[in-house]
């Protein structure tokens, strides 16, 4: 059976738009006059991780109880503007990921870290009916833009250790606005270059087997 196949849809395009569109609301965003695209998209390097590493049996209660790896995408944008939002919404509902695009020079401000990494926590408090409690703080970094200071802060559930893979979230504060947000299976880094090994190995072995495969009709 493949994984696809055990996805519970709680929400269709339609309803998740609306949630998309209600968080950002909630956020301030104001999107009316922007065009609309969106798509059913999902985290192809966390999906064969977990294949290959679990089983497809561990991988859907994994998939089931943290690592929300498909979402419908939800993109507000005008053409030749740098500004944009993209929402993320899994099947189930949930909001697992939020990106608003800036041009670096966009004003914003600065927060001083503890501020902002307080604001951060409390946005992720508002999703996360468990709080911080399983959670555990990872670190910050900033980048010092021209009229503000954007700031991302990293937290890692505890509870969750898939032969290496984590689970992890991220908030960005943008001067002293949220301005993004991420859910995702952290895949081990010696995982994924053995992965891209396999992947150009096969693909150097498939076009090897393509010419030799001409060669042979052109000679018949």
């Amino acid at each position: 059976v493949f994984p696809e196949a055990t996805i519970r849809f709680d929400v269709d395009r339609k309803a998740s738009r609306a949630r998309a569109e209600s968080f950002l609301r909630d956020q301030g965003y104001d999107v009316s006059g922007y065009r609309y695209a969106s798509a059913f998209q999902y985290d192809d390097s966390a999906k064969v991780f977990l294949e290959k590493e679990l089983g497809l049996k561990a991988m859907d209660e994994a998939v089931e109880k943290t690592a929300r790896i498909w979402k419908w995408s939800h993109r507000w944008f005008r053409p030749l503007q740098k500004e944009e939002y993209r929402v993320g919404i899994a099947p189930t509902g949930e909001l697992v990921g939020f990106e608003r695009a800036l041009d670096e020079d966009a004003p914003g401000g600065t927060l001083p870290e503890e501020e902002a990494r307080s604001a951060a926590e409390s946005f992720l408090r508002s999703l996360r009916p468990a709080g911080l409690e399983d959670l555990r703080f990872l670190g910050a970094s900033s980048i010092d833009r021209k009229n503000r200071t954007d700031r991302v802060f990293t937290w890692e559930r505890t509870d969750v250790d898939w032969k290496g893979g984590r689970y992890r979230h991220r908030v960005t504060v943008q001067g002293g606005k949220i301005g993004g947000y991420e859910e995702y299976v952290q895949v081990p880094e010696a995982w994924s270059r053995g992965y891209s090994r396999l992947r150009s190995s096969n693909m150097t072995a498939g076009a090897v087997s393509s010419v030799l495969m001409i060669a042979t009709m052109l000679a018949m």
